[in-house]
């Protein structure tokens, strides 16, 4: 874990807190980096469809299980 001074909006540092569910600060800004990530991976693998680099059936391949 790497530690970093930086500077935040302290009123939505203390929401993200809330909302989150957390126990600290730090666990609810990694919560919220990591749920960031998510979404924005999330945006490219749609970028990526009908961009022919992936071919197949989707619902065919979960037929297997």
């Amino acid at each position: 874990m790497k530690q970093a001074t930086i500077t935040l909006d302290e009123d939505l540092l203390e929401e993200v807190v809330r909302v989150s569910g957390e126990d600290s600060r730090s666990q609810a800004v990694s919560r919220a980096l990591e749920e960031y990530l998510q979404r924005h991976r999330a945006r490219r693998i749609l970028e990526l469809a009908g961009s022919g680099l992936w071919e197949g059936d989707l619902a065919e391949m979960r037929e297997d299980r």
